[in-house]
């Protein structure tokens, strides 16, 4: 089968990838691929034990391109050494959680706006064939809604300034020649949603300048930048897409805005914007399996990355939590207590910690059993945290930027909800060290 024909194949499996993952209580939404050129390094091997009994899988699909990230110790083990003043991960106080939101069909955290303000998906018919877009106030409960619509593809882009969201939307029909996808633009002033471009797929992410938006043209398989005058444009030196996956390529923008990571299972590629130099690396493997990005988060400052990483086939009983440093171009596993399969990342604001959500095991009725850990990376100390103890939920979160609340995904059987969780420090905490550190 050819590229031509492949492309309507992997659109409507990335499509059921994202249906499956607009509740966030779900699955990520999945990622195609990038190809980069590519240069040879030392090879470097980590290790890691599989939280969950291993099962056989058939083979991967993931690709063995890209550049080796080599090995490298943490650059933070022994940057504390013979001090006394650094607070411990027993200094933060975690509150009861506190319904802000509930919802019948589900909940999804995109990001924080603010403070005090999150970007959230609500469900409102069973599998997210309709959704609304708000703005949740996490201190009275109030949200704003900025548009409903068919099923929506990933994540929606927030813009802070422009106070926009831009998002990709799918049409069905019955006759399939009539689906369609349309990347729409709307603000908090509440205007009608405009259609900024057609025929579009994930990844979507921002141009440094806040203005324009990129996103991946289905026709020709190239990403296209797309302003706010609608007109699309092949992005200069970028390397043309190669279906080397059928899961939709996820997009992880820096806090600046001058770099993204685009990954999947197939690529790990890492892009600078101003100039459109993308280089592509390698996880290592685990077994004879190569290792690829669930998710990725950006450090605050944008020198490091957290990596969410399995191997093979999914499901898979494989998880390992990698730190990347992005100028050095090379890694280190963080050390988490075993068995301990992770589910969600959040860095606090400084950089030093890691709140981590992860799968123990499984309780009689089904549901997974979800513990918490607080890893400072600066020590390597570890504390289990006790954010959410219920039966179901609480896989989900989001740390806010001021570090005093979490947002987490606390449904129940019956219905979706959010909870915040007041953060406090019972000494002043030293998380701002990490700045000159990480």
């Amino acid at each position: 089968m050819n590229k031509k024909n492949l492309l309507p194949i992997v659109l409507a499996i990335g499509l059921i990838i994202s249906i499956f993952s607009a509740a966030r209580s779900s699955a990520s939404p999945g990622s195609t691929s990038l190809a980069a050129a590519t240069q040879t390094v030392p090879v470097s091997r980590i290790t890691a034990t599989p939280p969950l009994p291993t099962q056989t899988l058939p083979p991967s699909p993931t690709s063995a391109t890209g550049k080796p990230l080599s090995q490298c110790a943490s650059p933070l083990s022994n940057a504390l050494a013979g001090r006394d003043d650094v607070p411990s991960v027993e200094s933060y106080i975690f509150s009861e959680p506190k319904v802000v939101a509930t919802n019948d069909f589900g909940l999804r955290i995109v990001q924080w706006i603010s403070n005090e303000e999150v970007l959230v998906l609500r469900n409102l018919k069973p599998g997210g064939s309709r959704v609304a877009i708000e703005v949740l106030n996490i201190k009275n409960g109030q949200t704003i809604r900025l548009a409903e619509d068919n099923t929506i593809s990933g994540d929606p882009l927030w813009l802070p300034n422009k106070r926009t969201v831009i998002y990709i939307a799918y049409d069905l029909f019955t006759n399939q020649a009539k689906n369609r996808s349309r990347l729409m633009m709307i603000g908090l002033d509440k205007q009608p949603a405009e259609v900024m471009a057609e025929e579009v797929t994930q990844p979507l992410f921002a141009m440094p300048d806040g203005e324009d938006v990129v996103t991946l043209g289905t026709g020709q398989q190239r990403l296209m930048r797309i302003g706010p005058a609608k007109v699309a444009s092949t992005l200069s030196n970028i390397s043309q897409l190669t279906m080397r996956s059928l899961r939709l390529l996820r997009a992880a923008q820096s806090p600046d805005s001058q770099s993204v990571v685009l990954y999947n299972d197939t690529s790990f590629v890492i892009m600078e914007l101003k100039t459109g130099e993308t280089t592509e690396f390698k996880l290592g493997k685990w077994q004879e399996e190569y290792r690829w990005a669930l998710d990725v988060q950006w450090s605050p400052n944008g020198k490091y990355l957290a990596v969410r990483a399995t191997a093979g086939r999914l499901p898979n009983p494989y998880s390992s939590l990698l730190i990347v440093d992005v100028k050095n171009e090379c890694m280190w596993e963080v050390s988490v207590s075993r068995p301990f399969y992770t589910h969600e990342v959040a860095w606090s604001p400084g950089g030093r910690y890691l709140l981590l959500s992860g799968e123990v095991g499984i309780t009689q009725k089904g549901y997974p059993i979800i513990e918490y850990r607080l890893l400072d990376l600066m020590t390597g100390q570890e504390r289990k945290v006790n954010l959410w103890d219920a039966e179901v939920g609480g896989i989900y979160f989001g740390w806010s930027p001021d570090g005093k609340t979490i947002l987490i995904n606390c449904a129940t059987p019956e219905r979706g909800a959010l909870c915040a969780i007041a953060v406090e420090v019972k000494q002043r905490s030293q998380d701002h060290l990490s700045l000159g550190l990480l």
